[in-house]
């Protein structure tokens, strides 16, 4: 076998059919999110969810309240942050923009800003199944709501939108605009429309009761940069977000993702009196290791006589439910977190869910947990029962049943190595993830160009790439021939740094 060929696979050669058909044949058997190659490095939007990693204490920092600046390695996950979190929520109005040289240069960032805030507000207003469109009714009497939106769906270059039922048309709003007070500038616009939907005039009349809610609370806007914007636009770009948090209460919190390099360009004495910087942390090896079990978390496993996507048996789930709401561990998110001290899955602890019942927190701690590994390959829900028998006494009925849960989750493991063993040795196999994490995180503190989450999905491509090119003379691979292409592909990303 040729260890150079198969390090350069991935830049001269694959993937190709040959590498899909491995992939959908072995690795991932079911193809219907059109994820083609589970290791890209770039995954379609739609994918983006189902395929996010948590990462401890990262959320929280974000959505914190007020400007911050999100700072990265190339390859550190923002885009994916930018996308999974950038979704609007039942009380906050979430926009998802790109700033790159085209978007960031025609226009000024309040005009630009306002011009989506209102897009997003509007098409929100008329989706059918959003918590904002059943106020619709209620708003359109209203002639001071009317008259300010379309006030500012004027002034927010939005004329030609198609016309909201009970609402004027076109020609009678131009007609109102000729004799009527204009806003007079881009500043004014946006503070205006953030008021607007926050707090919707004429709100207490319309709105007199307290089961009729506003769901607004906020505007959060998720900025994320393109690597190849330009130097020049920079300080322009912090002036405008010097402007647009000195505006009032109302002002939506700007998340701005930007790459390590751009951080240079930010004058940090005079951003710090606006908002804060967060550098997103290193990955940890657990945390790499569950990227790589995610992309082929669709993969299927068989649990005897029926094939199951990947997933906790009926069976068993419907016994782990009742078993654990029996915990008084689960009675409320704080008693959880606690049993999280144990060392074996202290590493989780502050990516649990919340949720506002017993049963709905059984069961988004079950899904949540049973998706995730330690870099040893062992189901972090599996330990986490093991934490919780281990709490009990051998002669509680909950140890025995709990001892009983850890047995069947352990026969349904969807452990992701499906490759036969005429091309993987059969104990290359439980190191076949570890030895990808420590390739990864070598290069990672070797390199300066990369964050090591794209040097993991590299290497995996290369280790299957390395399973389908293996020659007659290698029957199949073990342990010291992936090591080698660990070296080949270091040999190689210090070619293409240099």
């Amino acid at each position: 076998m040729s260890s150079n060929s198969i390090a350069c696979g991935i830049r001269h050669s694959l993937p190709d059919e040959a590498y899909y058909h491995f992939v959908n044949q072995y690795l991932r058997t079911q193809s219907n999110d059109s994820l083609d190659d589970p290791f890209m490095v770039c995954l379609p939007s739609k994918n983006v969810e189902q395929f996010y990693v948590p990462r401890d204490g990262v959320v929280s920092q974000i959505l914190r309240r007020g400007c911050i600046v999100i700072v990265g390695q190339s390859g550190s996950g923002k885009t994916i942050l930018w996308q999974s979190l950038g979704k609007s929520t039942k009380n906050i109005l979430r926009v998802r923009l790109i700033l790159n040289n085209s978007t960031a240069l025609k226009q000024d960032l309040e005009s630009f800003l306002a011009y989506h805030i209102f897009r997003a507000y509007r098409k929100r207003l008329l989706a059918p199944s959003t918590e904002i469109t059943p106020h619709l009714s209620n708003l359109i009497p209203n002639p001071q709501w009317v008259n300010t939106f379309h006030r500012l769906q004027y002034h927010c270059h939005l004329r030609s939108q198609k016309r909201i039922s009970g609402t004027r048309s076109d020609c009678e709003n131009r007609r109102f605009f000729e004799r009527s007070p204009s806003i007079t500038s881009s500043i004014d616009v946006l503070r205006k429309l953030c008021s607007f939907i926050v707090h919707p005039p004429g709100y207490e009349h319309v709105f007199g009761k307290p089961s009729l809610e506003w769901p607004y609370k906020a505007i959060e806007v998720f900025l994320d940069c393109d690597d190849d914007l330009s130097d020049e636009t920079f300080p322009g770009l912090i002036q405008s977000l010097q402007r647009i948090c000195a505006m009032s209460s109302d002002i939506p919190d700007i998340k701005l993702f930007i790459n390590r390099d751009q951080e240079a360009l930010i004058d940090r004495a005079n951003f710090s009196d606006i908002g804060f910087f967060y550098t997103l942390p290193p990955w940890r090896p657990e945390e790499l290791y569950n990227l790589l079990i995610t992309r082929l978390g669709r993969s299927e496993h068989t649990y005897g006589a029926e094939t199951l996507e990947r997933g906790i048996p009926p069976d068993i789930l419907n016994k782990l439910r009742e078993v654990l709401s029996r915990c008084p561990e689960f009675e409320t998110d704080k008693q959880l977190s606690a049993v999280f001290i144990d060392a074996r899955i202290a590493g989780w602890r502050y990516g649990l869910p919340e949720a506002p019942s017993l049963q709905a927190r059984v069961n988004a701690v079950s899904d949540y947990l049973f998706r995730l590994y330690n870099t040893k390959g062992e189901n972090v829900l599996i330990l986490f029962l093991s934490v919780l028998s281990d709490l009990r006494t051998s002669s509680d009925q909950l140890y025995l049943q709990l001892c009983e849960l850890i047995n069947d989750l352990g026969r349904t493991d969807p452990y992701w190595l499906k490759i036969p063993v005429s091309a993987l040795a059969y104990d290359a196999r439980s190191d076949f993830v570890q030895i990808i994490v420590d390739g990864a995180l070598r290069a990672y503190t070797q390199s300066t160009k990369f964050d090591a989450p794209i040097h993991a999905l590299r290497l995996a491509h290369e280790f299957v790439a390395a399973c389908i090119q293996k020659d007659q003379r290698v029957k199949r691979l073990d342990v010291n021939q992936l090591k080698l292409i660990v070296e080949r592909y270091w040999t190689e990303e210090e070619k293409c740094d240099g």
